[in-house]
């Protein structure tokens, strides 16, 4: 429940969209649970466009036709990832793929 909601607090920020609460206030609570998740033992990860897509690390949510990339790159990364201290991955990363 804490990484689904530091993940709508993530989306907020980076779609745009509006909320009913302050900035501030979002920001102090992503620190908060920024904070609590480390204490817990969670890292967050990212995807970066170009890795070659991993089932095990990442869930593809889209896919995107585009030349410059191969066939099953990841094109954009949409949430970060989290896993364990220990690597164990609790929440995969959503991606875009690339598909020819």
């Amino acid at each position: 429940p804490l990484i689904a909601h530091r993940n709508e607090i993530a989306y907020t920020e980076t779609e745009n969209r509006t909320s009913d609460l302050p900035e501030e206030f979002r920001c102090r609570a992503a620190e908060t649970l920024d904070h609590v998740l480390a204490l817990a033992g969670v890292q967050s990860y990212d995807a970066r466009t170009g890795e070659s897509f991993d089932p095990l690390i990442h869930l593809a949510v889209a896919e995107i036709h585009r030349e410059d990339l191969p066939n099953g790159a990841i094109v954009e990364q949409i949430q970060r990832g989290f896993r364990s201290s220990r690597g164990k991955i609790l929440v995969p990363a959503k991606v875009r793929i690339n598909r020819r």
